[in-house]
């Protein structure tokens, strides 16, 4: 299993799907990776999919602390997916 570890320390949990260009899937109010599970085939046709859980749902893990340094966010998850895309 796959798992990405950003510097907060969390364990992120992902899957990537297809060919192509990166895209990534971001699913929110508490739903993990299975959300996109309708959406990979046709979408997995053209791009390369990176599906995530979110911190503290699925298979990643819970932060000691909810605490979170939002201003970073599209950068930690852009370079996830170029990391991923690769």
């Amino acid at each position: 299993m796959p798992f990405a570890a950003p510097p907060t320390g969390v364990r992120i949990f992902y899957e990537v799907h297809g060919r192509g260009a990166p895209l990534l899937l971001v699913s929110g109010t508490g739903h993990d990776h299975a959300f996109w599970s309708g959406q990979l085939p046709l979408l997995g046709a053209r791009f390369r999919c990176v599906v995530f859980d979110n911190r503290g749902v699925g298979k990643s893990s819970a932060p000691t602390s909810w605490a979170f340094p939002w201003g970073g966010t599209s950068r930690r998850s852009s370079r996830c997916a170029t990391r991923s895309a690769s």
